[in-house]
């Protein structure tokens, strides 16, 4: 049996054969079914009828940064040396295609910084879009519920390569993570991967909590976050 992943308006299978017409088609299909969180955001922004029937087939969601290793190890080190209560986090996300759901993104980001670190209490920050170099750029600041604090940058762009950038400082010490030239953090060989190097087993169930926690992250990034187009 295949799985099925549903990211954005792409449809993509573990075999490479399943070949569908439409989302719903795939929502009908007999197989275990994964929804992009972004793509899940989206969704829920939007109200959209697919969101009971994703519950109905007991849908899984799939977070991007979950899916990357070398932010899972991080976070788990700073949990094992008990360094979030007090410390500056700066991290930095590029990818190379600019979604129409940008702030889908964002928030799929927030919830795993704050699952991943610390509850979040507050943000604020800016995110602007150029038409002309179909470019999203987005800096918030993070204050965690405890004495942290962040610095998030998301870039996304053709011009771009994909990376994930990351620092931990504070009085105990420093953990720093550079996509570009470290060789640590390497992938399990041993995971279960489908298409595009999907990670199933680091899907996450949806519950009433999870889409409670997204609808509030999502209602910040409305409220706190200018946004901007520039052309």
């Amino acid at each position: 049996m295949s799985l099925i992943a549903l990211y954005e308006n792409e449809i993509v299978s573990s075999d490479g054969g399943a070949a569908f017409d439409s989302i719903q088609e795939a929502i009908l299909a007999n197989s275990p079914l994964y929804v992009s969180a972004p793509y899940y955001v989206e969704l829920l922004g939007k109200k959209s009828a697919l969101l009971a029937q994703l519950e109905t087939r007991r849908a899984s969601i799939l977070f991007p940064l979950k899916q990357n290793s070398s932010f899972i190890t991080f976070t788990k080190l700073l949990k094992e040396r008990n360094w979030t209560n007090n410390g500056v986090l700066r991290m930095k996300r590029s990818k190379t295609d600019a979604s129409q759901s940008e702030k889908s993104h964002l928030v799929s980001d927030l919830y795993m910084i704050q699952h991943s670190i610390s509850p979040i209490s507050r943000i604020s920050g800016v995110s602007i879009s150029h038409e002309t170099s179909n470019t999203s750029h987005s800096i918030f600041t993070i204050r965690f519920s405890t004495n942290a604090i962040g610095h998030y940058e998301h870039l996304s762009s053709p011009h771009v390569s994909e990376g994930l950038d990351l620092e931990w400082s504070g009085k105990e010490g420093i953990l720093e993570y550079e996509s570009e030239h470290a060789q640590t953090f390497k992938e399990n060989r041993n995971k279960r991967y489908m298409k595009k190097r999907y990670l199933i087993d680091r899907a996450v169930e949806i519950t009433p909590l999870l889409k409670e926690e997204l609808q509030k992250l999502t209602t910040w990034v409305d409220l706190n976050i200018k946004h901007e187009v520039r052309r």
